[in-house]
């Protein structure tokens, strides 16, 4: 082999000089490299790094006529800057550039230089320092090798990167600390980042390739999901319990399930029935989240029995199984019907941390809540106010139950790094709400205020703001129990943990239905949830089984409410809505008098297609401070004036309003009547404006800071 010639790089005015070859692939080589700054972008960087150049020849699509390499290098980019921000890992993006020539251009990527060897190098040398291969071994590659993996990937599928290719030679062990192994996820190009699917034309196209422990759907170019890296990882697994062997090369569906049992008997079975749930073929029969796959080989490791683990369970697969086949004719009989709600604890003994949901549901009731039925049948309506029906939650004991579950669960400060159950449990909680609300007929809520009100703007999945907000409530309920809390709207939003959100809020909407009022946004109807990153979150946390919670979660925010009339006394009557008021901008100069457009203002649909024009402009309503109109905007909004608002307030017996809006401010008075008011601080996971709620009383109004609201607790009821 011919000496390698050292290569000078000059990218955006970095010098760097490669000085050998240390990996090369299909598409790319990988050289270290001395380099010549001790900072890049401010950043200290070390003495080598390594740099990836591109075979640009290797991008060229006949089809198309054109060379893609600039398409993929700059995805690469992108993904490896995602991947990156995960704290532990020690791949770092750190410089990259483009060096045209005349008829061609190098693309290369420089990245942090990690001293080490791969996989199946250090487990080879692994092997050797160890005669035996016991529980001891496994345990001690669990915490080192695969745990440490496993959260990498939970990572990055909470920002919806998925890698695609976690075969062995994509994993690097860094040796360069004495006794300390640190697995790093290598080579991020196949990568796909799934939010940007929809709306990249090349990336609804995967390209389809075959390594070992690749799965199905990547094989032949399907999209990939969460559990395609799931499979992967089960690949991994499979590598290290039976000593080094790869998958062969599957001939039929059969085969792409892996059972290291059979080539190394000595293992665990409960390691062998992981591996077969992480490596099955289709994607619905898989563990949906990487999650799933931390909680149970934790639990391996504590030696808790595999009957006591959720997702095996009672439904674990049979140790007599040994095909596919076989575990589909399993009967029905053998699992119980909820195993999610076996009244047993996951660890059987009394001080066991919660672990995940399932936990939280043998926790006893809060003394002072009363499950159901729920009955606001003594509300005294006024006479003007007599169409308006009070509404009777009847929420199922099991849902009670499930809804203390989700708070309890969501009060740990470290949640996300627990295990989460997933598809079965939230299933059942939203089939128990929706149930609940499927005899609503009143889509206009009337509430007579005792003493305080308070309203809270829009969530726009912020969970760290809700998480505030009801910590705020809980603690009043107490000292005020009669305080109604009317939140308006627009929950979701393109925040990675906006799926978290609104369930937290409907469990303590279930848990406080006297108290808690839920208005609809414009962001809960299907087109809003399909592009506003909501769909996709569902995807990746659900994988096959996010069409049946989406249609779910439907059924529930269309029968919530979409306005709220609060009536402090007959002088001061409160119109909550999340955007507007009701107009048809058709005929501008008739008045919306809510009794006589109950029909249409009651209508229950996901979709603003089939929606009535008076219900679209409450949701997509917003005052028009600039001219006396009243009109659609052409862009899907609608805007109402000032002349339209007096005559509105005086024809239906309302005197101030308060609305859902991004006021980055918090708040904003219009036409000294109207309240627009956010609540929400994090728009996707960074601090962007100031969220605050207005309390009501006879005292008057006033504005209270979200990230202060204990202070306020104090005050007010200390």
């Amino acid at each position: 082999m011919a000496k390698f010639k050292k290569k000078t790089i000059n990218l955006n005015g970095n010098i760097y000089v490669a000085e050998k070859i240390i990996g090369k692939g299909q598409f790319g080589v990988i050289y270290l490299a001395r380099s010549k700054q001790k900072e890049i972008r401010g950043k200290k960087i070390g003495k080598y790094v390594a740099i990836k150049e591109y075979f640009v020849s290797r991008f060229y699509d006949p089809a198309l006529k054109a060379n893609k390499c600039d398409h993929y290098w700059k995805r690469e980019i992108n993904n490896t800057k995602i991947q990156g921000k995960y704290g532990p890992t020690l791949l770092k993006y750190l410089d990259s550039g483009v060096i045209p020539y005349e008829n061609r251009a190098e693309y290369y990527i420089v990245l942090s230089y990690i001293e080490g060897m791969p996989l199946s190098k250090w487990f080879s040398q692994f092997q050797a320092n160890h005669q035996t291969f016991g529980k001891d071994e496994i345990s001690y590659l669990t915490h080192s090798i695969l745990i440490p993996l496993a959260k990498h990937l939970e990572f990055c599928h909470r920002r919806q990167l998925i890698h695609r290719d976690l075969s062995v030679e994509n994993i690097f062990i860094d040796t360069s600390q004495k006794d300390l192994v640190r697995p790093v996820i290598m080579d991020w190009g196949a990568s796909k980042l799934l939010k940007n699917a929809d709306k990249d034309p090349q990336s609804k196209k995967y390209t389809a390739f075959m390594n070992k422990g690749t799965p199905p759907e990547i094989v032949v170019g399907a999209r990939p999901m969460a559990g395609s890296d799931v499979y992967m990882f089960g690949h991994l697994m499979y590598f290290l319990l039976t000593g080094g062997k790869t998958a062969r090369t599957p001939a039929t569906k059969e085969d792409y399930v892996l059972k290291p049992y059979i080539d190394n008997p000595e293992i665990p079975k409960e390691y062998d029935f992981l591996v077969q749930k992480c490596t099955q073929y289709d994607l619905k029969d898989r563990f949906q989240d990487i999650s799933m796959v931390i909680h149970a080989l934790e639990q391996l490791d504590k030696k808790i029995p595999i009957s006591n683990i959720t997702h095996f369970g009672k439904s674990a697969p049979n140790p007599t199984i040994q095909s596919p086949q076989q575990m589909k004719n399993v009967t029905a009989a053998s699992t119980p019907s909820n195993p999610f709600l076996d009244s047993s604890p996951i660890v059987k003994h009394t001080d066991a941390p919660i672990k995940s949901l399932k936990d939280t549901l043998s926790i006893p009731a809060v003394e002072g809540i009363r499950p159901n039925p729920i009955s606001t049948n003594n509300v005294q309506i006024q006479p003007d106010l007599q169409y308006l029906k009070p509404f009777e939650l009847c929420l199922s004991q099991k849902g009670f139950q499930f809804a203390q579950a989700f708070m309890t669960y969501f009060k740990n400060p470290g949640w996300m790094y627990l295990r989460q159950d997933t598809f079965q449990i939230y299933q059942e909680f939203l089939m128990e709400i929706s149930a609940a609300l499927s005899n609503k007929e009143n889509l206009i809520r009337y509430e007579k205020i005792e003493k305080n009100a308070y309203f809270i703007g829009q969530i726009m999945g912020s969970l760290q703001d809700l998480q505030e907000i009801i910590k705020y409530f809980e603690l009043v309920f107490q000292k005020a129990p009669s305080t109604k809390v009317i939140f308006l709207g627009n929950y979701l939003n393109n925040n990675s943990h906006d799926i978290e959100t609104i369930t937290l809020l409907l469990s303590f909407y279930c848990l406080h239905p006297k108290n808690v009022i839920l208005l609809r946004g414009k962001n809960e109807v299907l087109h809003a949830m399909e592009t506003k990153g909501f769909e996709k979150h569902l995807k990746l946390k659900f994988g096959a089984f996010s069409a049946e919670i989406k249609k779910l979660f439907l059924q529930i925010v269309q029968s919530l409410d979409l306005l709220c009339i609060t009536e402090f006394n007959p002088n001061m009557k409160c119109l909550a809505s999340s955007g507007g008021v009701p107009f048809d901008p058709s005929v501008p100069d008739e008045i919306c008098i809510l009794k006589t457009h109950l029909k249409e203002l009651n209508q229950k649909t996901p979709s603003r297609k089939e929606m009535y024009s008076l219900m679209q402009s409450i949701l997509w309503g917003e005052p028009n401070e600039f001219e006396d109109t009243v009109r659609s905007t052409g862009k899907g909004g609608f805007q109402f004036s000032w002349s339209y608002l007096s005559k509105f307030f005086k024809q239906n017996h309302i005197h101030y309003m308060f609305r859902s809006a991004s006021e980055p401010l918090g708040n904003r008075v219009i036409w000294n009547l109207v309240n627009s008011l956010n609540s929400c601080a994090y728009l996707r996971n960074k601090q962007k404006w100031i969220s605050k709620i207005i309390r009501v009383s006879e005292r008057g109004i006033s504005t209270l800071v979200i990230k202060d609201l204990q202070t306020y607790y104090t005050r007010d009821y200390l």
